[in-house]
């Protein structure tokens, strides 16, 4: 189950740890709407994020449903949904954002943006993460955090696996760290660096232990089949799931560069 990574070009890892660590620049550019004032973002840039989220994410019949939970992310989603707003997949795609009963502005922008978008009352993980498989339409479901920033191939990347390999019921991604201020310090490069390494350590016998919600991936009648998040409402969820898809399949590490998420550094140095 955790027996090393199947069908990777064996340059990848290397490659992966010399380009990966800084977001590229797309991701940078992303970035910059990052904390801003809702009211402060150019019409202009709005329009762009609507147009793409319109032609790129908004399948009337998905194969893959991208799933965003939000609580109270004024100051991130609008960035998150511009980076997935940008995928490109040969199969259909929907995102759903589920706003998991936020109290600032995040329902208003989830609106301006005209992404679709879900409200769940009921305050937690599990119950935001339950109801996007409810409303998830498409055969494969990649489940994704409001802080985090994604490449145009990371659905395509993510979703390869489970399409060519019965055997494999989970991916995963790595989460690189992108930097507030775009400083990328040596004290940062080298955290990933380690952070790298133990991460495809423990892929080898706990890889359900690497599983974070912000870049994971299955096919939706597995999970169902697995009972969902039922009695996973806390924090933990993703990894109890995991454990549980572990018992009865491969879960898949996904080292292309193109699968590297990136999320917040604040509190890591």
């Amino acid at each position: 189950m955790g027996e090393g990574i199947e069908n990777e070009d064996s340059n990848q890892p290397k490659q992966l740890i010399m380009g990966a660590f800084i977001p590229p620049a797309e991701i940078q550019e992303i970035q910059k709407l990052q904390g801003k004032p809702f009211t402060t973002i150019s019409e202009k840039d709005l329009e762009e994020i609507k147009t793409n989220v319109k032609k790129n994410v908004s399948s009337d019949n998905p194969k893959i449903s991208i799933v965003v939970i939000a609580y109270n992310e004024e100051s991130q989603i609008l960035a998150c949904v511009a980076s997935l707003a940008k995928t490109s997949s040969s199969l259909p795609v929907e995102l759903i954002v589920i706003n998991n009963n936020s109290k600032d502005s995040t329902q208003e922008i989830l609106d301006k943006i005209e992404v679709k978008n879900i409200l769940e009352t009921k305050q937690g993980y599990g119950y935001a993460r339950q109801c996007g498989l409810d409303y998830a339409r498409g055969d494969y479901i990649l489940t994704c955090d409001a802080d985090t920033l994604y490449q145009p191939g990371w659905a395509e990347n993510m979703i390869k696996p489970l399409e060519t390999t019965p055997s494999i019921i989970e991916t995963y991604s790595f989460g690189a760290y992108y930097s507030e201020d775009f400083r990328y310090s040596l004290g940062l490069r080298l955290y990933q660096y380690i952070k790298y390494s133990n991460f495809l350590l423990l892929h080898r016998k706990r890889p359900h232990l690497n599983v974070r919600g912000f870049s994971m991936g299955f096919r939706k009648s597995d999970v169902v089949k697995a009972g969902g998040y039922a009695n996973k409402q806390e924090r933990g969820e993703d990894g109890m799931l995991s454990f549980e898809l572990s018992q009865v399949g491969k879960i898949h590490v996904v080292k292309k560069k193109e699968a590297v998420v990136y999320t917040s550094s604040r509190g890591v140095l």
